[in-house]
C-alpha cells in the first residue's frame, strides 16, 4: 500500500472514530440522572421540555426555564450579567447572580462551599449538578457555561434567549 493511500485510510478510520465516539457521547450524555429529571441529550426537538446540544452543553427554551421552580428546583439559575443591569430589568425568579467576570472564581475552588452558601443561601453547586446560565442575549450565559465546562463541571445548560427572551414571553422591559 502507498504511503499516500495509508495516509488516506488512516484518516478515515480516525475521523469515523470520533464522529461515532461524538454521536455516543451525544445520545447518552447526561446519564441516568439526567433521565430521571426529564433531561435528555436526544437531537429530537419534539419535547419542548428537551434541550438541545451545543457540544458539551444542553441548550434550553423559555418553556423549560419557566418550569424550573415546578418541575425541576433542584437545578440551579445564574445569571451573570452585571448587577445594575439586573436593577434595571429585573431577573428571573429563583436565579443568583453570578456575573461573568467572577464565575470561574465563584464556582471554582476559590470559593468554599460555606462562602457560597452564606452569599447566595443555596447549596454550592457539585460538578455534577445541573445549572442553567443566562444573561441577556445569550453570549455571556455560553462563555459562562464554557468557563463551567472546563473547570469540570458536566451538567451545564445556556438559556440561549436569555433576559431577552424571557421579557419578551413574559412583557417586562428588555
Amino acid at each position: 500500500m502507498s504511503l499516500c493511500r495509508f495516509a488516506f485510510v488512516v484518516t478515515a478510520i480516525v475521523a469515523l472514530s470520533f464522529s461515532t465516539s461524538t454521536s455516543g457521547q451525544q445520545l447518552t450524555s447526561g446519564g441516568e440522572e439526567s433521565s430521571a429529571m426529564g433531561l435528555t441529550s436526544s437531537t429530537d426537538n419534539s419535547h419542548k421540555d428537551t434541550p438541545k446540544m451545543s457540544g458539551n452543553i444542553k441548550i434550553v427554551d423559555y418553556d423549560f426555564v419557566k418550569n424550573l421552580p415546578n418541575l425541576h428546583p433542584e437545578i440551579l439559575l445564574i445569571d451573570v450579567r452585571e448587577p445594575q443591569e439586573l436593577q434595571e430589568t429585573g431577573q428571573i425568579p429563583t436565579s443568583i447572580n453570578i456575573p461573568l467576570a467572577t464565575v470561574k472564581q465563584v464556582l471554582g475552588e476559590q470559593t468554599s462551599a460555606e462562602e457560597f452558601k452564606q452569599k447566595f443561601s443555596r447549596e454550592k453547586p457539585s460538578l455534577d449538578s445541573p445549572i442553567v446560565f443566562y444573561c441577556r442575549s445569550g453570549r455571556r450565559s455560553q462563555m459562562a457555561a464554557e468557563t463551567a465546562v472546563a473547570l469540570g463541571y458536566t451538567n451545564i445548560m445556556n438559556y440561549k434567549g436569555s433576559w431577552l427572551d424571557w421579557a419578551k414571553h413574559e412583557g417586562l422591559p428588555q
